[in-house]
């Protein structure tokens, strides 16, 4: 059955902090989402953007030439999870990213609802589906190469053992 509604999953032996760091910071998603090139803040005097905040405003630079997408983020409740809505051509998108610590690590969650015309729903998240789960996993091994590196900066410039 067609759904106006996707969810992908991601579950990874990593802390759920540093996902959320990742996740939670709008200049680090070009890093592990493939399809954005760069994240402004259409807010900040710099363009630069912090750590997501209700109602912030971004514009995406796509890989797509000269395609950019606004959003606007619409909830966050830190270090959890965090919602954005982006107007595209056709119409709405909402999201929900969510990150819950699981099983020695992390489950990263991401879900889209369709707010348009409810006939083109399927047809702008299905495509939608691989790409978003291959930036999960991306996401979830940058986290993990993060702290590897944390881990052994940590042994080197301190003679710690990286296992504590």
């Amino acid at each position: 059955m067609l759904s106006d509604t996707l969810t992908v999953s991601a579950h990874g032996p990593v802390d759920a902090s540093r996902v959320w760091a990742l996740l939670a910071s709008p200049a680090c998603w070009p890093a592990w989402a493939p399809q954005m090139r760069h994240v402004d803040d259409l807010d900040a005097t710099d363009g630069a953007p912090g750590r997501v905040r209700k109602g912030q405003r971004l514009r995406i630079s796509t890989i797509v030439p000269r395609l950019a997408v606004d959003v606007r983020i619409v909830d966050v409740d830190e270090p959890t999870s965090w919602q954005m809505e982006a107007t595209l051509p056709i119409g709405a998108v909402r999201s929900a990213h969510t990150v819950t610590a699981a099983d020695g690590g992390t489950v990263v969650t991401v879900t889209l609802r369709w707010l348009g015309p409810r006939v083109a729903g399927p047809a702008v998240l299905l495509p939608y589906r691989p790409v978003a789960l291959f930036a999960l996993h991306r996401l979830l091994r940058l986290a993990g190469s993060e702290a590897q590196g944390a881990a052994v900066n940590l042994w080197r410039m301190c003679g710690q053992d990286p296992a504590g």
